[in-house]
């Protein structure tokens, strides 16, 4: 855009004559002005324009999704950001030579990194944010058991005092030498990662991230490929437990997002997906640029030093480490984790366990393979995310057992036993949505135990207690005390979301509740349908088996007479759910009265190998039609 002799609040004299011009400056410039819609109609409409100013942006936003369209998947909703079109975030440039200009980004050299910026991001944490930066995770203190000493450039004790920063990576093809006792012995030497018959345990990465561990005034660095040691096989378990504990322990940890660790700083995977979360404090590099994320600040190299463009955004991970044990948050964060990349598929639990044993502190009975014990129905009626999900079978490899970490099971009835993305239990009524349209309760109909092995007997098995929905009811009994933190309000019928109407569960249809101690400003997302003691479908995946099994939404639902007659199969109850849902409103476009209630029984597809009963799939089946079939109760094993 033209330069401009205008001071901050006013539209330049080249956007005084077009509206548009005029609406793009003050999204720009005005953070109230945020919800301002600027339609241009059509790609077509919008470059048919005679403005010669902010055409050129106009025409640049339409290469750049031609440009897309080449290289992924074309969008049949392009045009329309509401409608899951493409968008492209835009900042106005600062310009000094304009006294109090609006503009917060800045031009990026593409050659060279602003350490000066990131050094002042990481004093401003320091000094400034005192504990809400410091181990929000609350991890126990720990030490790793070496160090990368980035001044002598060789390995040092784990028990040196000081901070120590971490580095989060992915190796891509690569695979690191191992490091054995001869090899620790010379990596100890002052300079030795300097050594050129060392430089295979000296990846660029590793390079690179000892020079900006220096650069940000730290002398000491975490590093799996040269601090685990690899000759000790119980020592070398142990740190790889620890690994979260130790991302959380560092002072700031170094992740990328470009590249493999031959290269550069490298992607998310799901071991660096831990990690990040984990991490106090995190330098990221995406996009050829640096950018800052702590507690109360997100940074961007693209930005002048003073302005703060965004806030941190990880409201499920702080809603659980605030001590609610909210499914939805959980689902969410396993969600995204799921269809992360694996070397070994067996490290599905392992690569997640160090975050899990940090939320599942707000689930009583913490988890079983990823399933929370405390809604463990609703954690085994996992279903693939949308109905054209496909999921692979997570399968051992051939690595011998003795390298593998524990637990390494992948159990077919938990989700971590398949690669792709799950809905792990979202829509369990607990905590108000007020964008859902639909609700559910789940009522468990089956008492399960776990064991280690299927020939374990009665003695050795335990019973999973399913406390949240066993204690659910006595949750809604509003004549009691209401436990402590808790507020009591009016319940809303209708919302601030396109005035849609408000679901709720039978018996909480008079007050919501919020808890002194939940993060989040959203008043109505803070609310919950009752208090409780606070701790601060059938998804087949070819054209044959689909044309067998309906769609579990009942929208979709295939009547009876239309389906083809198929193979028997064995579908195994185990619990009923209760829906509360919206209904779509054709003319108004939302979802709207009246309110509808049914029931259905979740049941899974199994198959049966040496008495023990494999999980398939899930679905729901109406109770009325269910409770038609001829039934027999079974004591089965879930392998």
């Amino acid at each position: 855009m033209p330069e401009s002799s205008e001071v901050a609040g006013s539209p330049s004299r080249w956007a005084s004559d077009c509206k548009a011009c005029q609406t793009i400056w003050r999204r720009l410039t005005d953070p109230e002005s945020s919800t301002e819609e600027i339609n241009f109609g059509s790609f077509k409409e919008a470059l048919s324009t005679e403005c010669p100013t902010h055409k050129p942006l106009l025409q640049s936003f339409n290469d750049y999704v031609g440009m897309r369209e080449r290289t992924f998947q074309k969008s049949e909703s392009k045009d329309s950001l509401s409608m899951g079109g493409y968008y492209w975030g835009l900042l106005l440039v600062k310009k000094d030579s304009v006294p109090s200009h609006p503009g917060t980004g800045r031009v990026l050299d593409p050659n060279w990194a602003d350490l000066d910026m990131l050094k002042a991001w990481k004093k401003k944490c320091l000094s400034s944010h005192g504990a809400k930066c410091e181990n929000p995770t609350k991890i126990w203190p720990t030490r790793p058991a070496w160090l990368v000493d980035v001044e002598q450039k060789c390995l040092v004790p784990g028990q040196t005092p000081g901070n120590f920063v971490a580095l989060s990576y992915t190796n891509g093809d690569h695979t690191h030498g191992l490091i054995d006792a001869d090899t620790l012995v010379r990596l100890q030497e002052p300079r030795s990662l300097d050594a050129q018959e060392l430089s295979e345990f000296s990846t660029p990465v590793i390079q690179h991230a000892i020079h900006l561990t220096s650069v940000i005034g730290e002398r000491y660095l975490w590093v799996d490929a040269l601090c685990i040691p690899r000759d000790d096989r119980g020592a070398t378990v142990e740190q790889l437990k620890a690994m979260g504990a130790i991302y959380a322990n560092a002072i700031v940890t170094i992740i990328s997002a470009d590249d493999d660790s031959t290269t550069g700083i490298a992607g998310l995977e799901a071991w660096t997906f831990q990690e990040y979360r984990m991490a106090q404090r995190r330098i990221w590099f995406s996009y050829r640029e640096l950018h800052w994320e702590c507690s109360c600040n997100l940074q961007h190299e693209e930005t002048v030093t003073e302005v703060e463009v965004d806030k941190p955004d990880n409201p499920s991970l702080g809603i659980m480490l605030a001590g609610f044990p909210d499914l939805d948050s959980l689902a969410l964060l396993l969600t995204h984790y799921n269809d992360k990349s694996l070397r070994y598929d067996e490290d599905a639990l392992p690569a997640i366990s160090g975050l899990l044993s940090v939320v599942s502190r707000s689930f009583t009975g913490g988890s079983l393979y990823g399933v929370p014990e405390a809604s463990f129905e609703r954690g085994l009626s996992w279903r693939p995310y949308w109905p054209h999900t496909n999921l692979r079978r997570r399968i051992p490899s051939i690595r011998p057992v003795e390298d593998r970490l524990a637990p390494s099971g992948l159990p077919s009835w938990s989700w971590l036993g398949w690669c792709g993305v799950t809905n792990p239990g979202f829509g369990e009524a607990g905590r108000i949505n007020p964008r859902g349209h639909w609700i559910e309760e789940t009522i468990p109909t089956t008492e399960w135990y776990t064991s280690r092995s299927p020939s374990d007997p009665p003695s050795q098995r335990r019973r999973i207690k399913s406390t949240w929905l066993e204690n659910r009811d006595s949750y809604k009994d509003f004549t009691k005390p209401l436990p402590p933190g808790w507020t009591r309000h009016a319940a809303p019928m209708r919302g601030s979301f396109r005035d849609e109407p408000h679901l709720y569960p039978d018996g909480c249809d008079k007050y919501v509740f919020t808890h002194a101690a939940f993060p989040g400003t959203d008043d109505l997302s803070k609310a919950w349908y009752y208090p409780f003691p606070a701790f601060t479908t059938l998804h087949l995946h070819n054209d044959e088996f689909l044309a067998r099994f309906p769609k579990r939404e009942a929208e979709s639902e295939v009547p009876a007479d239309e389906c083809e007659a198929g193979l028997p199969v064995d579908l195994v109850v185990i619990c009923k759910v209760r829906r509360y849902s919206k209904t779509w409103n054709e003319d108004r476009k939302m979802y709207d009265l009246p309110l509808t209630k049914k029931t259905t029984y979740v049941v899974l597809w199994v198959e049966w190998k040496d008495g023990v009963a494999y999980r398939l799939a899930s679905g729901q089946v109406r109770e009325a039609e269910w409770d038609k079939l001829d039934r027999e109760k079974v004591s089965l094993i879930l392998g």
